[in-house]
């Protein structure tokens, strides 16, 4: 996947990017107590921890992402800086008022119980802290081929971004920032398919050409699902009051 999106240590596109892209939505400042909630492979907690100098808790579902990032962020002398445990994004194993910011990067849109998740943030963000996140989004819930698009994107509760809105004020949470990114979506996965396209042969070499052929055909479903609008995505910051 970190060839496939062109970034190391990340599983979507964009990678550090639109990390600074949320970064600077949200006007954050350095030296924050972060929690990456849905951290993969560390590429948002690394890129946190060296240039905000934050101090960075990831908690990913799956502990193979977990055993990686911890590996990888050894090779980066920065155990001090950041760590990563294996657990439920509806039941995190923090205490209340732990983190000056929760962060995710297009990683909830995997989280089936969001109302939940919004919750859970809530009850672990200080006064004063902020959500900021970006995820992938189902622009047309009614579409015909929705449920098709959650199975290809392993999400059986994909939002729209009016959802996300009603749960977080649902919360009591004061929006800060709300913006559609699904043009930006759309380009990243062109830029996916021609990376492919380009390292078909070393792919075929190494995993086969029927490996190939199911990755591409994925990767092109999310394609044309971000032409016709029905995938999409987008960013938001909000401020627990």
């Amino acid at each position: 996947m970190e060839m496939l999106y062109g970034e190391p240590e990340y599983l979507s596109p964009g990678g550090d990017a639109k990390t600074q892209s949320l970064i600077d939505l949200a006007r954050l400042d350095r030296g924050l107590r972060v929690l990456d909630v849905g951290s993969g492979l560390g590429g948002s907690a690394f890129y946190l921890a060296q240039e905000q100098a934050c101090r960075v808790h990831g908690i990913d579902l799956m502990t193979s992402n977990v055993a990686e990032a911890k590996r990888r962020a050894g090779l980066k002398i920065l155990q001090g800086q950041v760590d990563f445990v294996s657990g439920d994004a509806v039941a995190l194993p923090f205490s209340d008022q732990r983190f000056d910011v929760v962060w995710g990067q297009d990683a909830w849109c995997h989280v089936d119980d969001k109302a939940t998740l919004i919750a859970e943030i809530k009850r672990v963000l200080v006064e004063g802290g902020q959500i900021v996140f970006s995820d992938w989004l189902v622009n047309k819930p009614e579409h015909i081929r929705a449920s098709e698009l959650y199975e290809v994107a392993a999400s059986a509760n994909m939002a729209t971004l009016e959802m996300y809105q009603d749960l977080i004020r649902g919360e009591g949470l004061h929006i800060e920032a709300c913006l559609d990114t699904s043009d930006d979506l759309r380009k990243e996965y062109h830029h996916v398919l021609a990376r492919l396209r380009a390292f078909e042969a070393s792919f075929v070499e190494q995993y086969g050409q029927k490996v190939f052929d199911i990755v591409l055909s994925t990767q092109q479903y999310m394609f044309d699902a971000c032409e016709e609008g029905l995938l999409g995505s987008g960013s938001l910051v909000a401020k627990k009051l």
